[in-house]
């Protein structure tokens, strides 16, 4: 912006005057703030600002010849930062950075806390509907499902909960059950669900990579499936999705909207606070070889994880996912 349009005219700033004898504001605009930000120093920071505000007729050789402090109180003034301006930490020029630094992770984190909870309302009411159609299919199944998930953390599709003669036997009916046939055809049963047929070149090679015995590569594949799943049918079209992301970079914090959509899933629909270890993030320093850990196989870090029991709870956790997912797709309102 322009310093006339600022309220400074031509010739209204001699070197010998305070911020006072200007007429003009000292607000600082975002495209301002942001080129300062590049500055070598908050000194330099300093400079650039006033500069800035009064369109380059203040520079860094007049402002050697003033005082600088009232420049900076006529700039916390003007910019709201009394609450975030603490002269007694440090030099001033620091002190005035910090300050905006402070004033606008605030308005960040208020911002993200109203996306956050708009983003969740529009995620819940498909979320109840799974659930719904979930509970409502499953029946007295569900005992079963919860107490496998308690166990092992397992979570089934609906016809593995109808045919398992009992929890207690789960693995050696699943390890018998499983052939490369068993696999290849409910990998096929997932493409009733769009975001799994979307997918369906990586569902034929999870197949073949299984019955070649490449358990490793059929893992790699099967955890961003789940993930791609979840991101299409409840994510993706959320319209505050968008927004989410940007905060997400603006806060410079961990936050991964598809494991947070999981993890209401589950608080729905069987009381679970925490997403499974296996999705998880897990030290990489405390990881255990022959876990199943998405954090520690898609970042490299495990090597040993290639077994038939690990391959089959994540594809029978996909499995459970198309379940439950179904009931997104089937609503019309979605």
């Amino acid at each position: 912006m322009s310093a006339p349009e600022r309220g400074f005219s031509k010739g209204s700033l001699p070197v010998s005057s305070s911020p006072n004898t200007f007429s003009g504001s000292w607000a600082v605009g975002e495209e301002l703030l942001a080129a300062a930000r590049r500055a070598k120093s908050t000194r330099d920071f300093f400079f650039l600002l006033v500069e800035g505000i009064t369109g380059g007729r203040l520079g860094p050789k007049e402002l050697k010849r003033l005082e600088h402090k009232p420049f900076i109180d006529a700039i916390v003034r003007d910019n709201g930062l009394e609450p975030f301006f603490n002269p007694d930490a440090g030099s001033l020029y620091t002190a005035l950075f910090k300050a905006f630094e402070r004033k606008e992770r605030e308005a960040v984190e208020r911002e993200w806390e109203a996306v956050l909870e708009n983003w969740r309302s529009e995620l819940e009411a498909q979320l109840d509907r799974c659930v719904s159609l979930y509970r409502e299919a499953s029946g007295p199944r569900l005992e079963v499902a919860f107490e496998l998930y308690r166990r092992e953390e397992l979570l089934l599709p609906l016809w593995v909960l109808e045919e398992l003669p009992s929890p207690d036997e789960f693995w050696p009916w699943a390890l018998e059950k499983f052939s490369p046939s068993a696999v290849e055809e409910e990998l096929l049963r997932w493409e009733a669900l769009p975001a799994y047929r979307r997918r369906s070149k990586i569902l034929k090679q999870v197949a073949g990579a299984f019955a070649s015995g490449w358990l490793e590569l059929a893992i790699y594949a099967l955890f961003p499936l789940a993930e791609g799943a979840v991101w299409d049918t409840l994510v993706r079209f959320n319209p505050l999705e968008k927004r989410l992301e940007e905060l997400i970079r603006k806060r410079n914090r961990k936050f991964v909207t598809i494991q947070y959509a999981l993890k209401l899933l589950l608080q729905r629909l069987l009381s679970i606070s925490d997403i499974p270890s296996f999705l998880d993030w897990h030290p990489f320093i405390d990881y255990r070889e022959g876990t199943l850990n998405r954090h520690a196989i898609q970042h490299g870090v495990a090597v040993e994880f290639g077994t038939r029991e690990n391959f089959l709870k994540l594809l029978l956790f996909n499995g459970f996912l198309a379940d439950v997912l179904v009931g997104v797709e089937h609503n019309p309102e979605t």
